[in-house]
């Protein structure tokens, strides 16, 4: 493969759209979690390579992290000579499958401890907090308390040192260049740390803190810190005077940029000399309040130190039919503005058993429209044998019911993440990040935070990308103005919107007020910006101040106009070497029919990322230099447009159903053919040979139980005359829980595993009696819920037995995916061309 050929994507390759190199599909984090054997893993290797997971992180999981509450099993030792010969044999069997890999850095997490070895190395390397009691203030050594119940947990070091920093780059990454240094470039091309932390401010207990911090800080902001110890650690809302405020900007802003200095940079520079490049993301990331309340401070300061920056979509903090945050903005923000490729996501932890790949493409999409472009999977298990059944789930791999559907879903988020990595993001709105209004606290804090949201819901809402920019951007050298345009980068912006602030910097607000007078917008809601807390001022009319959606709305530049309007549909936008491209999706839980407004003289083509075809479009009007095209989109769908002068070989459009010929309601017959369950000591996969029973299309659980896991037939035999024969036919499922393989006579005829779930059948069809089988696939929610399973699980008393730290939120996920089958209504309808 070659990172250097991505990187210089700037056009669109109808070959490397079809066939993207193996770094754009998803990777799994692959769990050694048992005893780890060569034959093993050269056969996990193979299955995932098989299934066109092209990418994978290996993921260590040494007993001594989380022994209490997980209890993972791996042997040999983790970094002993024997686990990195076995490390070694894994690289190099996917170095022959020309598969791409994540040298991840820790065995658990969070990274930095080298799993207890730093601080085992010298004590006093151990992290510190500055702990309150009443008027007493005590710099403490700690150790970092997992999760793990009665265990003492591992002790985590103090990342604001140097040394200890230098330390577990030795322990790992020199451990794993001398192991597998020549795979570095060819195969192992980026490290994963994995939300490395200080300890956060804990109102009322503690602060972060290190050795010399009060003279460094005093060299840094002039003035003793100590005066101030009250304020920073006070309830955060309670902080009332100006001079507190500003203290505990400048206490953040001091440990923030000490942390991203020491730790992230100095391992991006390590990479660097090493040929790779730096990757990870950080913990509690994805609400606007985390700078504040987490161990990083500054989430975009932060970023900026890796090559590929990433978040964690965990626990459904993304899903369908909920408030979502926008924080896959913040790693996409970061690498549009150092002209950097990619932004990657680490998905699915904790999301249970029940997951869809329906789901999986909602909340693909949803992060890759934001800027996304990779994707990290949790995860892939090397042992699912007792306990560990229970444990992170979902499970994918050969254990899933879905697994034979993967990879539709791997190959489409492959060709998507290849197209919104070509080119340069096309946006022109930025909006700035109120991290000193965060970090000042007090009673506006949460106002200030919810301003923000609103801001960024509305310009979603109303089709307008955009990304973030914070004081560190506006005060930055590099950031220049230009013929109206904030140049950030590679990047310009013509307007920036500022949501409620009372301390933005007055060398910001300088650079803002340059900004304007150059013919810049700058458009404020709620109130005027303020800077040091004082009142708000508008010299020179910089700001226009909005306070309702309305007048926000009739002042944003959206990528394209939508009729009726949608708030549910997503778009970005990328410029390529003569050709520009839209990605556009449905975020709503129905689906959409709207007419799409594009400003391009260009043709526009169809580019479908599941089956990596182009198809001209024959239904397009113009209008005053625009294009208009109707769109629609079901549940969980989504839609690429080119626009472009390039000639691209292209097929006809599909066929869509038009007038319904034959409505397929009764006579079906279904049986179970495979069942997955949850044995004594693993799972086990069943071929049932049963009989077929007449059923009524709907929730299978009628007829096969409310905790049957797997696959069914259904099947029917339907009369086809010659007439209809000679119509353009097309085969619609109509509803499928969750996914399905479609035989005609004999022929496979496709897999679908997401909406709409329709087959073309000409050639397939024929005259008299025809035998139509289709094979659905539910979830392992099913078993996993089962009161029998649970019951079994809760009681069992075996030797290290352990559910888990995440069984209880897992399960309640599960219960959300029980219904299961072949929904209809079937029906035979004739086409109608889009």
């Amino acid at each position: 493969m070659s990172y250097e050929k991505a990187k210089k994507y700037v056009g669109f390759h109808a070959k490397d759209f079809v066939n993207p190199l193996p770094l754009y599909y998803p990777g799994y984090f692959w769990f050694w979690n048992d005893l780890v054997d060569k034959g093993i893993l050269i056969k996990q290797l193979r299955d995932m390579h098989k299934n066109k997971a092209l990418s994978v992180c290996p993921h260590p999981m040494p007993p001594e992290f989380r022994p209490g509450s997980m209890n993972t099993l791996m042997k040999p030792g983790y970094l002993t000579k024997e686990y990195l010969d076995f490390y070694k044999s894994a690289i190099t069997e996917a170095r022959r499958l020309k598969m791409d890999v994540w040298l991840y850095d820790e065995g658990g997490w969070p990274s930095g401890s080298a799993c207890g070895r730093v601080v085992k190395s010298d004590n006093s390397l151990a992290q510190q907090v500055l702990e309150c009691d009443g008027d007493t203030y005590t710099a403490k050594s700690i150790p970092l308390y997992y999760p793990v119940g009665g265990s003492t947990g591992i002790r985590y070091p103090d990342l604001f040192k140097p040394e200890a920093v230098k330390q577990f780059i030795k322990l790992t990454h020199e451990a794993y260049k001398k192991a597998v240094g020549k795979y570095f470039k060819n195969t192992i091309n980026i490290t994963f740390t994995d939300e490395p932390s200080v300890s956060p401010v804990i109102p009322g207990k503690q602060i972060p803190w290190t050795d010399n911090m009060l003279e460094e800080f005093r060299r840094e902001k002039g003035y003793d810190l100590t005066e101030y110890f009250p304020a920073l650690f006070a309830e955060r809302l309670k902080i009332k005077s100006v001079k507190n405020m500003q203290a505990r900007i400048d206490f953040f802003d001091f440990w923030s940029r000490q942390f991203t200095e020491n730790y992230f940079n100095r391992i991006r520079k390590w990479c660097s000399f090493n040929g790779l490049l730096s990757g990870g993301h950080l913990g509690g990331e994805d609400e606007t309040l985390g700078s504040a309340y987490y161990g990083y401070g500054h989430i975009l300061r932060t970023l900026r130190a890796f090559d590929v920056p990433g978040v964690d979509a965990i626990w459904r903090q993304i899903f369908p039919g909920k408030e979502n945050h926008h924080f896959p903005k913040y790693a996409s923000t970061v690498a549009h503005q150092q002209n950097k490729p990619w932004a990657f996501t680490e998905s699915f932890g904790v999301y249970g058993n029940g997951l869809t790949l329906e789901q999986m493409k909602w909340i693909t999409d949803y992060q890759y429209v934001r800027g996304i472009n990779r994707m990290i999977i949790i995860g892939y298990s090397l042992s699912t044998r007792n306990h560990l059944m229970a444990g992170l789930r979902p499970h994918f791999g050969p254990v899933n019911p879905l697994w034979k559907y993967i990879e539709k879903y791997h190959s489409y988020t492959a060709r998507l993440g290849y197209l919104l990595s070509s080119g340069k993001p096309v946006i022109r709105e930025a909006v700035y990040y109120p991290v000193r209004d965060l970090w000042a606290g007090g009673k506006k804090m949460e106002k200030t935070a919810g301003s923000n949201d609103r801001l960024v819901k509305l310009l979603l809402e109303n089709q307008c990308d955009f990304d973030f920019i914070d004081d560190d951007i506006l005060e930055s050298p590099s950031t220049k103005i230009t013929k109206g345009a904030l140049k950030v980068g590679n990047m310009e912006y013509n307007t920036i919107w500022i949501s409620r602030t009372e301390w933005i910097s007055e060398k910001s607000m300088k650079k803002l007020a340059i900004f304007s007078s150059k013919g810049g917008k700058v458009n404020s809601i709620d109130s005027l910006p303020k800077s040091g807390g004082g009142k708000g001022e508008n010299p020179g009319n910089i700001f226009n101040v909005f306070s309702s959606d309305k007048e926000m709305v009739e002042h944003m530049n959206p990528l394209i106009r939508v009729i009726p309007e949608c708030k549910t549909l997503r778009v970005c936008c990328r410029s390529l070497k003569n050709a520009v491209l839209y990605f556009i999706t449905n975020e709503g839980e129905s689906g959409i029919e709207v007419d799409v407004r594009f400003n391009e003289k260009m043709i526009p083509v169809r580019l479908d990322p599941e089956s990596g075809k182009c198809w001209a479009l024959d239904n397009i009007s113009k209008l005053n230099g625009s294009c208009f095209l109707p769109v629609t989109l079901p549940f969980a769908g989504s839609c690429v447009f080119l626009f472009t002068k390039k000639k691209v070989s292209l097929i006809s459009a599909p066929l869509v159903p038009g007038s319904v010929l034959l409505n397929l309601n009764n006579g079906w017959k279904c049986r179970p053919v495979r069942s997955f369950e949850a044995g004594k000591h693993d799972f086990v996969i069943k071929i049932l040979k049963k009989k077929a029973v007449p059923v009524q299309l709907g929730d299978w659980r009628k007829i096969l139980g409310k905790d049957f896991s797997g696959d069914a037939e259904y099947s029917i035999n339907f009369n086809c005359s010659k007439d209809m024969l000679k119509q353009m036919l097309l085969l619609d499922l109509g509803g499928v829980s969750y996914a399905c393989e479609v035989f005609l006579n004999g022929k496979n005829i496709g897999k679908k595993a997401w909406r709409p779930f329709v087959f073309p059948v000409k050639g397939v069809l024929k005259e008299g009696v025809n035998k139509l089988r289709i094979i659905v696939t539910n979830t392992l929610a099913n078993r996993l819920t089962s009161p029998e399973v649970l019951k079994d699980w809760k009681e069992r008393k075996d030797p290290g037995w352990k559910l888990g730290p995440y069984q209880e939120r897992q399960i309640q996920f599960e219960l959300d995916s029980r219904a299961s089958g072949l929904l209809g209504p079937v029906r035979l309808f004739k086409v109608r061309k889009v």
